[in-house]
């Protein structure tokens, strides 16, 4: 929390942090509860899982199974690399998944790509269209009517180069009782590209070190890319 904090005031960038300590608060938060009430809706959620009382699992659940909270970008910010908590987290709705560093330097350098990506890179919904389509928590807006039907397979594309790295991926996803997975690999960025031109996915899981690409300029160049082909 504090070391957030401290990495966000390093930065340019001007920032409203609000950090709750709980789970519960930070749904009462979200949902304009109790004295929250005046609060105002923020763009980026940082959720660690490990939270006291209602964990982040939980929390992430709750907010991208709540019609008026799901469409805000949440970005997993734990020290659990564990494989199933990463497939869980994206499986359940996660925006982002990102690992803490130990260090304050290296964390520092985190916090500033994740917070030149969501408020440079990405392009978020304006705050009047959300206050118009999607009103505050306990009201309805004219995209209420829209019903999401349940899938009957959610298919995934696997971009991974490490042959053990997906076969690990394929037993998990085949391990899970529900939803149903189904999984297409692709070994190179290119490849992958070329897939989304004439398949739709569900979700990508996304090496960051490929054949033809590398880092954090991977996940910009496949947002940038995919993003024309929708």
């Amino acid at each position: 929390m504090d070391l957030t904090r401290e990495a966000l005031l390093q930065h340019k960038m001007l920032v409203n942090l609000h950090v709750a300590k709980t789970g519960e608060e930070g749904m009462q938060f979200l949902s304009r509860a109790g004295s929250f009430s005046g609060v105002v809706r923020p763009d980026l959620i940082l959720l660690d899982l490990n939270l006291p009382g209602m964990d982040g699992r939980e929390v992430l659940k709750r907010i991208k199974g709540d019609h008026d909270l799901r469409q805000i970008p949440v970005v997993i910010l734990s020290t659990s690399e564990a494989d199933m908590d990463i497939l869980k987290s994206y499986a359940m709705g996660a925006n982002c998944y990102v690992v803490k560093p130990v260090d304050f330097e290296n964390f520092s350098q985190v916090i500033s790509e994740i917070e030149q990506f969501w408020f440079s890179v990405v392009k978020l919904p304006k705050r009047e269209l959300l206050a118009k389509y999607i009103p505050s928590a306990g009201t309805r807006g004219p995209l209420s009517g829209i019903k999401i039907e349940p899938l009957e397979s959610v298919h995934v594309l696997h971009v991974e180069d490490s042959d053990a790295d997906a076969d690990l991926v394929l037993e998990s996803l085949n391990g899970l009782r529900e939803p149903r997975f189904t999984c297409h690999r692709s070994v190179r960025l290119s490849d992958a590209l070329e897939y989304l031109k004439s398949h739709s996915v569900d979700i990508v899981l996304l090496d960051l070190s490929l054949p033809d690409s590398h880092g954090f300029e991977t996940v910009v160049s496949f947002l940038g890319q995919a993003g024309n082909m929708r």
